[in-house]
Order: structure tokens, then C-alpha cells, then sequence
């Protein structure tokens, strides 16, 4: 079953997951969060065959993006994560991994864009997150994510770095984005 949405069909996540529990027995769906803190949730949800895990979606809600947010970021952080990852393992794919939950709220998002970041944004956790971001963009776990940026700022620990440090992390992973 799907929506249309600007003449594209999507299919809701409560769809995905229907269908999911009916055709894969035994099945499970996994979230974590990633990331909660007073301006956004970034979430992880896995499926899985049995004990295999055969899909992984990402998502990130802004306490602040939305009216709907400001009191269900989290329950919408986890419903576009589960959708996604079920869209990566193939249900509700109708020409888009998207949901047709994540496209009305990116249209929402695109009437009320969100205002212009503050001086809170030159804090050292909007560059961690920022960054943290990025590599889950990249497919990059979280274990492997002090290994990356060893690498890309070598000798310095990330506790240690500076907005210079950060800056140029970013803008080494935004690069490898647009490869």
C-alpha cells in the first residue's frame, strides 16, 4: 500500500514493518540510539533474519526542527531508522528507500526551514556531532570512527582538538561525500 506524495508513490513505515512481520518469520528489528543530546537524536535500527543481521538504517531528528519534534524526536528518529532499514532490505521500495513519513516531513522541513544557527553552533559538540554525522553518511561504524580520525588528524586525540582540528576533519569526510 502506498501514499502519493508529489505524484511519487511511498509506502508508510507502519506498511514496511507489517509486511516485514508477516513474510520474515522470526524476524527482528533493533534501534539504538547513537546520539541524544539537547539538539538532536541520531538513531541506528538493524534487521534481522533469525540472528543474522541482513539490513541497517540510519536517521536524525532536530528537537527544534518541527512542532512535532519538539516532544517526538525520538519516536520519529526511530520510525525513519526502521523504515529506512527496511527499505535497504527491500520492502516498500517504490523507486525510493524513502518513506512516505520522511518525505512529508522533508517537504514540512522545506516550508519551515529551521533558523540560522546560533553561537551554540561554534561549541565543540556541534563539531562532534557534525562529524559524527558524516561518517555514518560514510557507513563508517562507530568503532571505527577514532580509527578514522587518527588518521585524518594524526597525534592528536580528539579530546584534544582544536576547531581547526575539526574543521579539517569535516571537510576531508565532506569530500569523500562527494566521491
Amino acid at each position: 500500500m502506498t501514499i502519493k506524495i508529489k505524484g511519487k508513490d511511498y509506502v508508510t513505515v507502519d506498511e514496511r514493518i507489517s509486511h516485514f512481520r508477516k513474510t520474515v518469520p522470526g524476524g527482528r528489528i533493533i534501534t539504538e540510539f547513537l546520539l541524544i543530546d539537547d539538539d538532536q537524536v541520531i538513531m541506528q535500527a538493524t534487521v534481522y533474519d533469525g540472528d543474522v543481521p541482513v539490513a541497517t538504517g540510519h536517521a536524525e531528528e532536530k528537537w527544534a526542527s518541527s512542532q512535532i519534534n519538539k516532544t517526538s524526536a525520538v519516536e520519529n528518529c526511530e520510525t525513519s531508522a526502521i523504515g529506512r532499514a527496511l527499505g535497504i532490505f527491500g520492502i516498500g521500495l517504490g523507486g525510493s528507500v524513502a518513506t512516505a513519513d520522511e518525505v512529508q516531513n522533508a517537504i514540512h522541513q522545506q516550508k519551515n526551514p529551521p533558523k540560522q544557527p546560533t553561537a551554540r553552533s561554534l561549541e565543540p559538540d556541534y563539531f562532534k556531532n557534525k562529524v559524527m554525522g558524516l561518517f555514518l553518511d560514510l557507513g563508517i561504524s562507530n568503532g571505527q570512527m577514532r580509527v578514522e580520525l587518527g588518521e585524518i588528524v594524526p597525534g592528536v586525540e580528539p579530546d584534544a582538538f582544536t576547531k581547526g582540528d575539526w574543521n579539517h576533519v569535516i571537510d576531508v569526510l565532506e569530500k569523500r561525500l562527494a566521491h
